[in-house]
């Protein structure tokens, strides 16, 4: 059987997780010193073990037996996203990790292959993100570089309304954070 059949089994058996996989990295899978062509010792190896071939891809697929999970992280991104909320890793991490613990907390538990546990690192969400809404990282808007031509008035005002906001409110003014919008989105 060639590599480019195998890919496609493989890819129609598990598209998140062989859905990119290039025929290549089949070929360096087979070995094709005898007669017949077959699996190398390496890949045996590893098969005997349980363990599967390391393609780099770390828990990429660790969601792809919980489509409801899944569902209700993307419905929870993009409304959040639809309401104009500022959309950073930690806030998406928080709302991943919560719905998961709240659906399937066993993801967390479950041993991978080769003996680690999932972690909602930030490569493993960029990756998600990227591939599940095709979402990147992005700068947020930046303050102008020109000063205009009023800006002693304009920051005067910005003060006096900061200060009431947290005289009349009684905000503490540890929690007047974020006012210059330099955190950064994805988009």
């Amino acid at each position: 059987m060639s590599a480019s059949k195998i890919r496609d089994i493989l890819a129609a058996k598990s598209p998140k997780l062989f859905g990119n996989i290039a025929r290549s990295t089949i070929n360096e899978w087979i070995d094709r010193t005898g007669d017949r062509p077959r699996w190398s010792d390496a890949v045996m190896l590893m098969a005997e073990d349980g363990n599967h071939v390391k393609g780099g891809r770390g828990n990429y697929g660790v969601l792809e037996r919980h489509p409801l999970v899944v569902k209700s992280i993307i419905k929870s991104l993009v409304r959040l996203c639809a309401e104009g909320a500022p959309m950073t890793l930690i806030t998406m991490r928080g709302i991943i990790v919560a719905t998961i613990l709240r659906m399937a907390p066993e993801v967390f538990e479950t041993v991978q292959h080769d003996g680690s546990v999932f972690r909602c690192s930030d490569m493993w969400l960029r990756d998600w993100l990227h591939h599940t809404l095709h979402w990147s990282e992005r700068k947020a808007t930046r303050a102008a570089h020109k000063l205009p031509k009023d800006w002693e008035g304009q920051t005067e005002k910005s003060f006096f309304r900061m200060a009431h906001d947290i005289k009349e409110h009684d905000i503490p003014a540890e929690l007047q954070v974020n006012t210059d919008q330099s955190q950064g989105v994805f988009a």
